[in-house]
């Protein structure tokens, strides 16, 4: 019985042996890939409304790949969270009253995202 392998071209049969583990291994990588992106379903948010709220606390990070500012602030309701930004210029508006923007996922994680003060003035 003749075998297939032998019916193919030498070149294509030295690229198979050369290259084709390597081939194999991006094929299955890209179907993975696109797998993920297709079923993956990302969190969406909805903004709810923008909150005035006081500073706690100010307090900064860094690393060899940058920094980040940190603030914790006292919600409305009496409980504190963390609002961090890696912008210098966003950092300022860490004052003693801070505008945050308060957002939903999809999920009902309730997080906050630190803007700017113009956005809470009434």
């Amino acid at each position: 019985m003749i075998r297939l392998w032998e019916q193919l071209p030498l070149t294509w049969r030295l690229l198979a042996q050369e290259y084709g583990v390597l081939v194999l291994a991006g094929v299955i990588f890209v179907v993975a890939t696109l797998t993920f992106f297709i079923l993956a379903k990302p969190d969406r948010h909805t903004h709810l409304r923008f909150v005035s709220v006081q500073t706690v606390s100010m307090f900064d990070t860094s690393s060899d790949s940058g920094f980040t500012f940190n603030a914790v602030v006292r919600l409305p309701d009496g409980t504190q969270t963390k609002v961090s930004t890696s912008s210098f210029a966003a950092a300022q508006w860490f004052l003693k009253d801070t505008c945050v923007e308060e957002r939903i996922r999809e999920s009902g994680r309730v997080f906050y995202k630190l803007v700017a003060p113009d956005n809470c003035l009434p």
